[in-house]
């Protein structure tokens, strides 16, 4: 970098610049990371290429998702992919699209990611190019799908991604597909399988030093443990993960955490802790706009209410997850989603 700097290489310095900020981005450092962007995004627009530009919305779209912060990671985006179709760049204008559909997908809004991804996956199909970027899309297609409680048609498109992945001898993508498919299963209530695919993709993370993914791989398994009713022994590893979460700027990971730990604590019969972590989750997911886990939190925090004998409470609190609920599967079109394992509840409570 000093020596573009020194020769005053304004195109390599943005490039250099570009590229540190994706090792941090890759590393979880993501304040370095938007550091680094920030400025080869201020290098690159005295230069004024599209294409440059948009690589550096990109990426700043990517960090801002990761930090949770939603609103500017969805305006960047949106400034990337009107770059990219303004410069007629069909295979860049479907990667935006991609990273659009993982945004709506954190925000409880699965239809618009499917739809998002569907886009994605036919823009990169319609270029005609092969290898990394078409596995991750394919890849994100499938997860997208799971999410949205379309199990059968995900299920064909994680396999499909996963065995590109495994011929292209990607080790992150080997493990981000494992542990799709374990969400997939999860989500279906097959909780055998998804303790398999579970543990075999943290093998595969372990090899990465990816630490979102490991973390992410994690979290699968902790939600399982509760699933299958080992509270004690989730509250261990979602300690972890939630002090993990934090350090790594994770918001998503970090409230879906508390709500865990809530359900885990009441699980144990730690009401009065399980009713401040749920409280917390509550908060932190309105606030951050992520309405299946607040759905979810406002769900639990009634179970914990009617259980101390607040029946006025827990009322309000299972109407308002009934309602946050109803919103999601009406944005998904699909009441298939009503079946979803971590959603069930909510739909089948009276």
């Amino acid at each position: 970098l000093q020596l573009q700097v020194d020769v005053h290489n304004d195109s390599s310095q943005g490039l250099v610049l570009s590229n540190i900020g994706n090792t941090y981005l890759a590393k979880g450092d993501f304040e370095n990371a938007r550091t680094y962007f920030t400025q080869a995004l201020q290098v690159r627009e005295k230069l004024k290429v599209p294409g440059d530009i948009a690589d550096t919305l990109h990426n700043l779209a990517e960090t801002s998702m990761k930090t949770g912060q939603f609103d500017q990671a969805q305006e960047q985006y949106l400034k990337a992919l009107e770059l990219r179709r303004g410069a007629g760049d069909q295979k860049g204008a479907a990667i935006e699209s991609s990273g659009m559909g993982s945004l709506f997908a954190y925000q409880g809004r699965y239809g618009a990611a499917v739809n998002a991804q569907q886009d994605a996956l036919k823009g990169f199909q319609a270029s005609k190019e092969q290898g990394f970027m078409a596995t991750e899309i394919l890849m994100a297609y499938g997860n997208a799908l799971a999410q949205a409680g379309r199990g059968e048609e995900a299920a064909k498109s994680l396999a499909d991604a996963l065995a590109a992945a495994r011929e292209q001898k990607s080790q992150p993508q080997i493990a981000a597909g494992l542990g799709y498919q374990g969400d997939n299963a999860y989500y279906r209530g097959d909780s055998r399988t998804a303790t398999s695919l579970y543990a075999e993709a943290s093998q595969a993370a372990a090899k990465t030093g990816d630490a979102q993914l490991i973390l992410r791989i994690k979290m699968g398994l902790a939600r399982l443990a509760i699933q299958q009713g080992k509270f004690p022994a989730a509250l261990v590893s979602l300690k972890g993960l939630g002090e993990e979460a934090d350090s790594l700027a994770s918001r998503y990971i970090a409230t879906e955490c508390l709500l865990l730990r809530g359900q885990a604590l009441i699980g144990t019969r730690d009401y009065a802790g399980a009713e401040k972590e749920l409280k917390s989750a509550v908060l932190r997911s309105e606030k951050l706009g992520l309405r299946s886990l607040q759905a979810q939190s406002h769900f639990q925090l009634g179970r914990v209410t009617e259980l101390t004998g607040k029946t006025g409470d827990s009322k309000s609190q299972y109407d308002e997850a009934r309602r946050v609920g109803d919103e999601i599967v009406k944005e998904a079109n699909n009441d298939a989603l009503k079946k979803r394992a971590d959603l069930a509840d909510i739909f089948a409570a009276k």
